[in-house]
């Protein structure tokens, strides 16, 4: 999931692309508005994968905050005035939009974003051995884990693989930030979650229970990533 930050000083402008975010697969609204203090702590945490930032606002402008934030996100600017963007990508800019803002210039954006988080963030890579066969999986192919005694089964988009290990120890060889232990029998890649539900979580046909020695954790990690 990209966790988005809108900040612009027109409801319009702000409404709009929280409804382009909202039917755009992947992306997800943590915090936006009109003014800077309700999304001033996610700028200074960096807890958004992409800001949408207007240049022209009452408080501070959008180039103000990005010399400010630039280590902590990255932008993209939405504006009606082109005479900035030479001077914006001095910053983390992956693109300038002049407003008005059509859907299929906005999920441009998100493709370069995508495109530009792949160049600087490679995907770890999970070696695992099946039937004396070594496989290499990209980490966000990985959908859930499932542990079945002294063997696991990973799932991911392609197909299943059955390791002679357990979940403590797989658990480890993960990213902390990616992936949780839900139940005693499951690890869950959190960017796969479709639907949190009372005591199961959603991912495509399958329902997985929250055990309750491990949901304060799950719910913990969930506030932090800003999905819920």
């Amino acid at each position: 999931m990209i966790r988005c930050v809108i900040l612009d000083d027109e409801p319009l402008a702000v409404t709009l692309l929280k409804n382009y975010i909202e039917q755009t697969e992947g992306l997800g609204v943590i915090a936006c508005g009109t003014r800077l203090q309700p999304v001033l702590p996610y700028l200074e945490e960096g807890l958004a994968d992409l800001v949408f930032i207007d240049i022209r606002m009452p408080e501070k402008t959008g180039m103000e905050l990005m010399a400010q934030f630039n280590r902590q996100n990255c932008f993209v600017i939405t504006s009606a005035y082109p005479q900035y963007a030479v001077d914006s990508y001095q910053y983390q800019v992956i693109d300038y939009l002049l407003k008005p803002i059509s859907y299929d210039r906005f999920v441009k954006s998100v493709v370069k974003f995508r495109q530009w988080k792949a160049l600087v963030q490679p995907v770890p890579v999970l070696y695992i051995k099946e039937s004396g066969v070594q496989h290499p999986i990209r980490e966000d192919e990985i959908v859930y884990i499932e542990g079945l005694r002294d063997y696991i089964r990973i799932y991911t988009v392609r197909r299943s693989f059955m390791v002679l290990t357990n979940l403590k120890e797989i658990l480890l060889r993960l990213t902390p930030e990616r992936f949780v232990r839900v139940h005693r029998s499951y690890i869950v890649n959190i960017d796969r979650l479709e639907k949190i539900q009372p005591g199961t979580l959603v991912i495509g046909q399958k329902e997985i229970p929250v055990g309750d020695t491990y949901r304060k954790a799950f719910q913990l990690r969930i506030r932090r990533t800003g999905e819920t």
